[in-house]
């Protein structure tokens, strides 16, 4: 088992936990998304890279949901 919150407790951008994440093997996908989870929690979405939010799919069906949910 892959000890996902080890990136998370070695601290640092958003970015740097998310490849550290990934960086562990193993599951490398389902690491880095439970990282970079709770990296955007404790960070806030300030922190994930605009490069990388700017090449998300499916904007139009997350992006009304995200602004409701930050405008709460």
């Amino acid at each position: 088992m892959v000890n996902w919150h080890w990136a998370v407790e070695a601290g640092g951008a958003y970015e740097q936990v998310v490849k550290l994440a990934v960086s562990l093997g193993n599951d490398t996908d389902t690491t880095a998304c439970l990282a970079g989870g709770i990296a955007g929690l404790q960070q806030g979405i300030e922190a994930i890279p605009e490069r990388w939010q700017a090449r998300l799919r499916g904007g139009a069906l997350y992006r009304p949901l995200l602004e409701r949910l930050l405008a709460g």
